[in-house]
């Protein structure tokens, strides 16, 4: 069939068509069909086709290699989802986002997921060691560093989002925790050690207030899941692993939520992250590996964290300090506190410090004493018969501002509080941002801006001038006090919790018998961080199991000098609650007493004066002896806690890994309190080799066994190194 370029018709005239085997289908020249007839002699190859042949063919397969490198290279870099592994040390799956730590043994250490609902895999892009991005979602780059010398290899993470805010997409990173044991963190409600034995839901790492007050003025709202006071963003485990995550993350974070086994952190802007200039949440922290816990974390407080730059005044660490908060509430006066000064010489104890707490002042953030005939008519006379009873006085202090207040209308005019507006032209005064807090309606000190707190100290001074106040206990400060309304300091806080360091650090410079009750990067400041008050309980539930477990937490974190919860609780306890938490904290740095012994019988006088001298004659000498040695302060080559968790010495000891009713006091004096009501005996167990001598008796255990102890109502079980 004429011009069909498809199957030939029965009656072409070429009949049947049979490729010759030594052509191609088609000839050259006229690229017409040749055929030859029976008679002609097939055609003889020549050398010169048979080269220009293979040259085509090797043309062909060249170009057919060259095709497929090409392939495979556009397949790894562009859509290979990327796989890094560095050394065998850390590998990560951009297709899973399956997470892998090894230490320098190449021991598995840490399991986790890097970033969720990702959608499509990852390209790679050019950025840190390794950097995967996914179109329109988010980027992740690892930088990788290993010091061999130090035993320790770090990677950093960063995420950034690349989608807009409203889109909902922020990094979430998740790591398993149920094979390891977990420590530093924030303080809880319900405080554990390891941290990994409590749960704490997805919400803002910011510093908080667990012990809220709502309206009505001081009634308790206990808000047991949020975080607490202290908010440092350390992790650590006994495997050797630790994660240090950077300011510039809005971060939140849960710990083994519902039981899952998992430490998670997430970066999201909320309303306690304000983000007035729409950035996109950046997630970035460092997760290192070392040999142990104790090598970890000498390696990350000394790269992420600060030294002590002095030791704060040792009469708080020799002598009982006493506040009247626990006993008399707002509910005091001139005369209730020169009695309660009385009271305690009287019964043959001893003090160092007396905190005038909630109350002593007419309106709240005026500063002044109230001078009513009923209230403090002579606050002169008053602090002067402290000073005669050997006692310094200390005031109770907040950031707040009441509207009621001469200081509100002074600090509104000068801009001094935080405010609502970013330094509107058109107004005359900024409109401050008020804040509902336990005792009213106030305003909030700027501590960003330099004029307010010159102002705000200048007013302190004037009372430790005017009226020989010695020191003061800062109350509030936390985060969770910035009002819920878009809001604006003097300079932009990278986060909230800057608030905290910038507060501490304000009122540090008033002298090392200062107290504060947050903490957030502070631990370079001389001052006795308080623990937040305690439930007059038993239990776990803020109560005296809490105790030592916060003390050791606050310890790893960096702030060795603690002013406890008041002993039993910030209600009245029962007499044996109250005995067994005296005898716990004897073993502190500091005693802290509010509700009195007498208010119970003699009996539980002739206790307190038994650990009054027990603290003063044995615990303060040792406390004295570790704040002078190279361990703390300004000259320290290393950092240590006073009070330390028993894996401190032996960092290889499983036992000790779990230990949250013992600590140590250095590595020589072992202390195991009655944690139970009704208790005559516990059970210790004695950490590492060598010999433990009790001091009651004398009696000798050997380390690493474990030994049920009698223990009468007025003992507690203390060991000394052999």
């Amino acid at each position: 069939m004429e011009g069909s370029l498809g199957r030939r018709s029965a009656s072409s005239p070429y009949g049947s068509y049979r490729r010759p085997p030594s052509r191609g289908r088609y000839s050259t020249g006229t690229g017409r069909r040749s055929h030859r007839s029976a008679s002609t002699p097939p055609r003889q190859k020549t050398p010169c086709c048979t080269r220009s042949r293979a040259r085509c063919a090797l043309i062909v397969l060249l170009i057919f290699v060259a095709l497929g490198l090409a392939g495979v290279l556009v397949w790894n870099f562009t859509y290979q989802p990327l796989v890094v592994d560095f050394g065998g040390l850390v590998h990560y799956d951009g297709a899973s986002q399956s997470f892998i730590l090894r230490n320098l043994s190449t021991s598995e250490v840490l399991r986790g997921t890097l970033g969720a609902d990702l959608g499509p895999e990852p390209y790679t892009c050019s950025t840190g060691d390794a950097c995967f991005q996914w179109p329109d979602r988010a980027s992740l780059v690892l930088r990788h560093r290993v010091m061999e010398e130090e035993g320790v290899h770090c990677t950093n993470v960063t995420w950034q989002a690349l989608s807009a805010e409203e889109d909902g997409w922020r990094p979430v990173d998740c790591f398993m925790v149920d094979s390891a044991h977990w420590y530093g963190g924030p303080e809880m409600y319900q405080q554990r050690w390891p941290i990994n034995n409590g749960s704490g839901v997805m919400q803002p790492y910011v510093t908080n207030d667990f012990r809220l007050r709502d309206f009505p003025p001081d009634t308790p709202v206990e808000n047991f899941t949020a975080y607490g006071n202290v908010a440092d963003r350390f992790f650590f485990s006994s495997k050797g692993v630790a994660i240090v995550v950077d300011d510039v993350t809005p971060l939140h974070v849960s710990i083994n939520q519902s039981g899952d086994g998992k430490l998670c952190f997430m970066a999201n802007y909320t309303s306690e992250y304000p983000n007035p200039g729409g950035r996109r949440p950046v997630l970035q922290y460092t997760v290192c590996s070392g040999r142990n816990a104790l090598d970890i974390h000498e390696h990350m407080y000394s790269r992420f964290y600060g030294r002590l730059n002095a030791v704060p005044d040792t009469r708080m660490l020799e002598s009982p300090v006493w506040s009247t908060l626990a006993r008399y509430g707002p509910n005091i006066s001139e005369t209730t506190v020169g009695e309660f000064a009385f009271q305690i010489f009287d019964y043959n104890l001893t003090g160092s410090n007396m905190l005038i707490d909630d109350s002593w002042e007419g309106r709240y953030g005026d500063l002044t004493f109230n001078r009513t005939a009923f209230e403090f008519p002579d606050p002169s006379n008053l602090i002067g018969y402290l000073h005669q009873k050997g006692l310094e006085v200390s005031l109770w202090v907040t950031p707040f501002i009441n509207t009621d207040s001469a200081a509100f209308r002074e600090s509104v005019e000068k801009g001094y509080l935080v405010r609502t507006d970013p330094n509107n032209p058109n107004l005359d005064t900024p409109v401050p941002a008020l804040v509902r807090w336990w005792r009213g309606v106030a305003g909030l000190l700027d501590v960003t801006n330099p004029d307010a707190r010159r102002w705000y100290l200048s007013r302190l001074h004037f009372l430790r001038e005017n009226l020989t106040v010695d020191s003061f206990n800062f109350d509030a400060g936390e985060a969770r006090y910035f009002p819920d309304i878009p809001y604006y300091t003097h300079e932009p806080l990278v986060n909230p919790n800057v608030y905290s360091s910038k507060w501490v650090e304000m009122v540090s410079s008033l002298g090392v018998q200062t107290a504060v009750r947050t903490a957030y990067n502070t631990q370079s400041f001389a001052v006795y961080l308080r623990m937040m008050e305690k439930r007059s309980s038993w239990g776990g539930d803020n109560g005296l199991r809490t105790v030592i477990p916060t003390m050791l937490l606050f310890g790893v974190l960096g702030y060795p000098y603690v002013l406890p919860a008041p002993i039993g609780g910030s209600e009245f306890p029962d007499k044996e609650l109250y005995i067994r938490w005296m005898e716990l904290v004897a073993f502190f740095p500091s005693m802290h007493f509010s509700i009195s012994p007498w208010q119970f019988d003699y009996d539980t006088v002739e206790i307190a004066q038994k650990f009054v001298a027990i603290h003063e004659d044995e615990v303060t000498p040792l406390v004295l002896q570790i704040s002078r040695s190279p361990v703390i302060g300004p000259t320290a080559d290393r950092y240590a806690p006073i009070v330390r968790p028993l894996w401190w010495h032996y960092p290889n000891d499983i036992m000790a890994q779990t230990i949250d009713d013992e600590f140590l006091i250095g590595g020589v004096m072992l202390v195991a309190p009655v944690m139970e009501q009704g208790a005559r005996a516990r059970t210790v167990y004695f950490p590492g080799g060598g010999e433990w001598r009790d001091e009651r008796d004398g009696a000798t255990y050997a380390g690493g066994e474990t030994r049920n102890i009698p223990v009468a109502l007025d003992e507690v079980a203390y060991f000394t190194r052999v």
